[in-house]
């Protein structure tokens, strides 16, 4: 191969304005597998609905799998949502207008005294599920992808995040502080600190390079109109050690170089560069990698004049396989030197292969190594491509070190060498791996696999830094933030406090509790209470999924998509409690594309969700989820927003997409029925709030709307609209909307990288609420938190703001319950406040029939004495005033179900007053699930997964309503039962219990497990799903329950960690006595009947010696219990009051019972 040499000359770069920003290059771009929908996304302007129609097309064909295309498309389509236009095309905004925005925002929030805090996250602990977990600080709070620190004071550092700006410590990590608040500052792709001047820092972001020379309290873009107007980003900053007038840029358009301390560039060479390293000990050898669009590889180029010669060194270097040409792709890498021995040098390049390569490279192709500063190469591992294994021969990028097909080159990769050691080597890719032998061998550290505990995956940066003779510090930032170690990572800390950039793609708050959820981008889920430390939010699991709910009960429950749900403690060092949910709605990871878990108003164990396009409900507080409304037959035409009046919760309104377009629609009948709204414009992206006191006053905003058509409302249920736009709005994207209740028609907006604003019908001028928000705040979503008087704004790149209500609500009583119903006398309901009242208030509680029948407590617990219908009235005092409302006809008595019934579970929900119990805190309990019917006839069944969590025992059942078996000699019960035991060690039972007291004791009626309830053989592969073949009928003759009125059964699971249990299909019907099963040959005789002292029976045909017999009444108590010696014998009933009884005779063979009666 030829030399090619690059000689340097000083110009300034020219060039035409390129409409659009840069984003990450196509990977694998001319694969011939790759989908429709990832080519269309890789065009050179993509029509971004387009690609989503196909993406979801695909996928309804399609297993879901991650992989190159996969991770693009999420990158790409949250970073074009801001810039969409109607018709999906894109308009990125120039550095121009950037700055009009920026400066815009600034001078709207000056026209307001009232200043937005920060509420959190500022830092995050670990959510303890055990005793015995430690709640320890972690980086699990924002993707940080570039670092670096200042070699003139150590304490000084900066660093870059995916979305929420600058941030500057002074004292080595402990705290940050937001250096960019007043510039809309994205994507900080690199960043770097003069050696010399810790007040001299250079940054990448959204296409421009910025500077400060006074310690981030002021920003500028660098260089000249046309360098401003190229799309360039920076890989990696470098500045000469000892003269920081010279600054390379390693950048998507090449090598550039700056002569005058950053403020103008120029282009050394073209052609993606993503790494440039100086010698140590000689500046003026310079390193640097530059992608050769000819050969789809990356070369390593050296200079020794201090960058103004480059020249190849290719000798050991990777090549393609001659086979293989134009197949494979290697985009970069990164170089890593060291002190230790300035002569050696890393590289660690990763690539992807064609489907048609005969080397697949998955990722990785691996860190080649040179003794003689770049001149010649060797490749210490020795082994390229596939197969991979974690422990010889692992794939260094990927999730387990072995199977996965994707590599994050643009941010998950990272390469230093020891300043002590030249042998130690750190490579971050989804995980953090260390080589002690030069690149040789590779061992996990941590991650996704590897055992250092509180290791966020997927790392962005690396830096090391000697600080003596004996010691280095390495610093490595990743999606989840800052880390510091002082011993090469055998040991590590989170430094992230301070750094507001949380990403969260969902969120909700409750009405008493103050507790606040989301799910982030990069990072799991987070609790907040202003309990735990201030501005500390627990990380409590979870991937990046746009989710949270909040369930408004005084129970702190709280329902994740990747979690389940999660009950967060009062303290942050408390545990956390855990319980099943089995549906969760429609999420997304951009604006306007979620549905939510929506709690009823006055009964909080009912809730609503959409999920396709499909309303679901729950009345198990979202243990089980069925369909309640379907909106036509097209599945991609999805429920998003679901809003219930307060004013009358019979009432809701629902947001569906239907090509593109919303639709709103109106139920007056909680759900049964649908009007569609009309509205006053056809747009994708809008955004409802409804009154709290008038079911058909709403306000709407569009995203899109033109100047002076943005905001609507309407007091007829969306019948009339009234435009209420003002030219305070202009120019602006609406991206949230909420009334405050207890205004006269007050109601907030939020604006896309401007500022919050308030109108009522009092004050119809829109008015900027308060200052001090971000120039770049990415609204998510406005919550009113009454009991402090809040505004709380969540956003999708700088986490939680809050603020004083522009005006004080007017005190609106109400309050709810768990359920609108008890099942027996003496069960406990719980109660809560739900008004519209500051903390101040107090509460004076009415309940007529119950126990206790008066109350002052927040959320007090009564029970009711007998069956009935019974009202409930609350008096709220706020301020000397009092303010009440009663509810009549709130609580009522559920009747027993006559038999026979039937229970198929088609449904998809619990059914009406039946329950689960569950019996611990660990997440399991039954669930209505979707993934088998008793065979094959259906769609639902209940079920039970012993196989993914370790019940250890415990015992969760799910529960009938009470049942009236008062007129039945016995009953049957049957049911389907599928199950596949593990093995022998691992084995799961079933119980079916029975109540004739209303739930206060139990007994068993039957009790199979292991081998004797499978109907399929042992599995441990996988998780059992049952065919229509693997299926049986149990039947149960109950006699115990026999006369009963208040009857409950029970199915029991008794789970140790084997196999899920299936049950579907139960009947419940009355055996008469010609129905029931009898002993052959044998019959039971009483006389005289009716009797009224003294009755005898008689066994005609039995021959065996002894029988055990008791006499229950109709309500199944058992009244005498005694054992029949022979076959004939004479029993007083004098004790008995007047009533009807039965007889049972029970023996070896059997059971027979007759019914009698006393007079």
């Amino acid at each position: 191969m030829l030399n090619r040499i690059f000689c340097f000359a000083l110009f300034l770069v020219l060039g035409n304005t390129i409409q659009g920003q840069t984003f990450d290059p196509p990977i694998l771009s001319n694969d011939p597998t790759i989908p429709e929908w990832a080519a269309k996304m890789y065009a050179p302007s993509p029509n971004v609905l387009e690609v989503d129609r196909l993406f979801r097309a695909y996928y309804a064909t399609h297993p879901f799998k991650q992989n190159n295309y996969t991770r693009y498309y999420k990158r790409w389509r949250r970073y074009v949502t801001p810039y969409l236009n109607d018709d999906g095309t894109i308009h990125y905004p120039d550095a121009t207008e950037r700055q009009a925005m920026a400066d815009a925002s600034r001078s709207v929030q000056v026209q307001r005294s009232n200043t937005w805090s920060f509420l959190g996250p500022i830092v995050h602990r670990r959510g303890k599920y055990a005793v015995t977990d430690e709640n320890v600080q972690m980086s699990y709070h924002a993707n940080v992808y570039c670092i670096d620190r200042s070699m003139s004071n150590p304490q000084v550092l900066y660093c870059g995040t995916e979305c929420g700006g600058v941030y500057k410590t002074v004292d080595q990590g402990v705290n940050w502080e937001y250096v960019t608040e007043n510039n809309i500052i994205e994507d900080v792709s690199a960043i770097s600190v003069d050696p010399l001047n810790e007040n001299t820092v250079i940054f990448s972001a959204a296409n421009e390079f910025w500077r400060s020379i006074d310690g981030g309290a002021n920003w500028t873009i660098v260089g000249n109109t046309a360098f401003q107007n190229l799309n360039i980003k920076a890989y990696q900053f470098n500045f000469h050690p000892t003269n920081p007038q010279i600054v390379f840029a390693a950048t998507n358009l090449g090598l550039y170089k700056s002569t005058d301390n950053g403020i103008n560039w120029s282009q050394i060479f073209s052609g993606e560069s993503m790494s440039v390293e100086f010698k140590p000990g000689n500046s003026q050898v310079v390193y640097a990698l530059q992608f050769n669009a000819n050969t789809g590889i990356s070369d390593f180029y050296k200079s020794t004049d201090g960058g103004t010669v480059f020249t190849i060194k290719p000798n050991g270097w990777f090549s393609v396989p001659a086979a293989d040409e134009g197949l494979i792709e290697n985009r970069g890498g990164r170089i890593a030197v060291t002190q230790a021995n300035p002569e050696r040098v890393y590289v660690l390049l990763v690539g992807e292969s064609n489907a048609a390569a005969n080397l697949q490279l998955r990722g990785t192709i691996g860190i080649y190594s040179s003794a003689n500063a770049g001149e010649s190469w060797s490749f210490p591992h020795g082994q390229q491509g596939m197969p991979y294994d974690v422990n010889t021969h692992p794939n260094l990028m990927d999730f387990d070190g072995y199977s996965s097909d994707y590599d994050q080159i643009y941010y998950n990769t990272a390469l230093v060498c020891s300043q002590l050691d030249e042998t130690k080597l750190l490579i971050g890719g989804l995980n953090l791996w260390r080589s002690n032998d030069g690149g040789a061998a590779y061992q996990t550290v941590g991650g996704y696999i590897g055992n250092l505990p509180n290791m966020h995956v997927d790392l962005q940066e690396f830096k090391v830094y000697k600080t003596s003779a004996n010691s280095e510090e390495f610093w490595f930032s990743s999606d989840g933030g800052i880390n510091l170690s002082n011993d090469w990572c055998t040991t590590h800390e989170s430094r992230t406090r301070g750094i507001y950039a949380s990403n969260f793609w969902g969120m909700d708050q409750g009405w008493n509790d103050d507790i606040i959820v989301g799910g982030r981008y990069h990072n799991g889920n987070a609790a907040y209470s202003p309990t735990f430390d201030t501005g500390l939010f627990l990380s409590i699991g979870g991937g990046e999924s746009a989710t949270g709910y909040v369930n408004y009960s005084p129970e702190r429950k709280t329902y994740f998509s990747d979690i389940g749900g999660r009950k967060i403690p009062l303290l942050q060092d408390d545990v956390i409690g855990t319980f099943s949910t089995n549906l969760y709605p429609n999420e997304s990871y951009y604006d306007n594309a979620s549905s939510r878990m929506l709690f009823d108003w006055n009964y909080w164990n009912i809730a609503y969700m959409g999920r396709d396009n499909v309303l679901y409900k729950s009345t198990d507080g979202g243990a089980s989820f069925g369909p309640l409304y379907t909106f036509g037959t097209d599945a991609t035409a999805k429920v998003y927003w679901i809003e219930q009046s307060h004013a009358n919760p019979l009432v809701m309104y629902v947001q569906q997409v239907v090509s593109n377009v919303s639709k709103l629609w109106k139920t007056t009948d909680g759900g049964i029925t649908f009007s569609q709204v009309a509205l006053p414009q056809s747009k994708r992206e809008l955004y409802f709030t409804l009154s709290h006191t008038n079911a058909d006053e709403l306000w709407l905003a569009f995203t899109t709307g033109s100047n002076g058509n943005k905001v609507y409302t309407s007091t007829n249920g969306g019948t009339l609209w009234t435009n209420i736009t003002s030219s305070a709005l202009n120019g602006l994207s609406i991206k949230s909307i909420a009334h405050q209740a207890g205004t006269n028609g007050g109601v907030y907006v939020a604006t896309f990288h401007n500022a919050v604003y308030y109108r009522s019908n009092t004050n119809t001028t829109w008015t900027v609420v308060g200052t001090g928000l971000p120039a770049s705040i990415y609204p998510l979503r406005l919550m009113p938190f009454y009991q402090k008087n809040k505004l709380r704004l969540g956003s999708w790149q700088l986490g939680v703001w809050e603020i004083d209500l522009v005006e004080p609500s007017a005190v609106i009583a109400d309050f709810s319950s768990d359920f609108s119903s008890f099942t027996c006398p003496g069960d406990t309901l719980w109660f809560v406040n739900h008004s519209v009242c500051d903390s101040s208030a107090t509460f004076s509680w009415s309940f007529p029939g119950a126990t206790p029948s008066t109350s002052t407590s927040l959320a007090p617990k009564v029970t009711y004495a007998a069956a009935g219908t019974y009202p409930v009235t609350l008096y709220v005092t706020q301020n000397g005033q009092t303010f009440s409302i009663t509810k009549d006809a709130f609580i009522t008595t559920q009747t027993s179900a006559s038999i026979p019934l039937a229970e198929n579970f088609e449904s998809g929900t619990l059914p009406s007053e039946w329950k689960f119990y569950d019996d611990g805190n660990d997440g399991a309990n039954w669930i209505i699930s979707d993934l088998a019917s008793s065979f094959g006839q259906g769609t639902y069944n209940m079920f039970f997964d012993n196989y993914y969590i370790d019940v250890a025992g415990k015992r969760d059942r799910f529960l009938t309503r009470k049942l009236d078996f008062s007129s039945a000699a016995a009953v049957q019960l049957s049911f389907d039962i599928a199950y596949s035991q593990y093995d022998n060690n691992y084995s799961d039972s079933l119980a079916v219990l029975v109540s004739t007291d209303c739930g206060i004791t139990y007994s068993s009626v039957y009790l199979k497990g292991g081998d004797a309830l499978a109907t399929a053989p042992d599995l441990t592969s996988e998780r059992f799903e049952p065919i229509n073949s693997q299926w049986r009928r149990d039947t149960v003759i109950i006699w115990d329950a026999a006369g009963a009125s208040d009857v409950i059964i029970a199915f029991e699971n008794r789970g140790r960690y084997g196999q899920p249990i299936y049950v579907d299909k139960i009947n419940i019907q009355t055996l008469s006595s010609v129905e029931i099963p009898i002993v052959p040959n044998v019959q039971v005789d009483v006389f005289p009947n009716p009797v009224s002292s003294s009755l005898t029976f008689r066994l005609k045909g039995y021959s065996g010696k002894q029988a055990d017999a008791e006499i229950i009444d109709v309500n199944g108590k058992r009244c005498k219990e005694f054992r029949v010696l022979g076959s004939q014998m004479e029993l007083s009933v004098n004790d008995l009051a007047a009533g009807i009884y039965f007889l049972r005779v029970k023996t070896n063979s059997g059971m027979m019972q007759k019914r009698f009666v006393k007079q």
